[in-house]
């Protein structure tokens, strides 16, 4: 796929257009035209910076099962948007590995959500006062 400036140039510019449109039309309530600004900032800055940087880029690594807060930005229907607790499922991670599989936490019941027996909190404070010498 060839490079077209002014092709790439009509269709930012339209997009960017429907982006605004969008956000002015919409309901206030609406979290996920809400945070559409943050992280339209933030993803522009992110391909930016990929673009531009030629360093090799190193990764937090994460084990399977650790609980991270994560960005999911802005998506496009159901799908999990802003920002929210994930559980990683990755057997095996690196610094050099862009990309991790998530599953993203709730509190909200829903039919299709697993329940967990045990809150995130309490999990922790758990593993952390086996780790910490004080709780010792």
């Amino acid at each position: 796929m060839s490079k077209n400036i002014n092709q790439a140039n009509s269709k930012l510019n339209t997009s960017n257009k429907k982006l605004k449109q969008a956000y002015s039309k919409s309901d206030s309530k609406n979290l996920k035209v809400i945070y559409m600004p943050h992280w339209l900032e933030f993803y522009s800055i992110a391909i930016h910076s990929d673009v531009t940087s030629n360093k090799k880029r190193y990764y937090k690594s994460y084990s399977r099962g650790t609980v991270v807060y994560v960005k999911l930005g802005s998506n496009i229907g159901s799908e999990f948007s802003g920002n929210h607790f994930c559980v990683i499922l990755d057997n095996k991670d690196n610094k050099g590995k862009e990309t991790v599989t998530i599953v993203p936490l709730s509190s909200k019941g829903n039919k299709n959500y697993l329940k967990l027996n045990e809150s995130v909190l309490n999990l922790t404070t758990t593993d952390l006062k086996k780790t910490d010498y004080r709780y010792q």
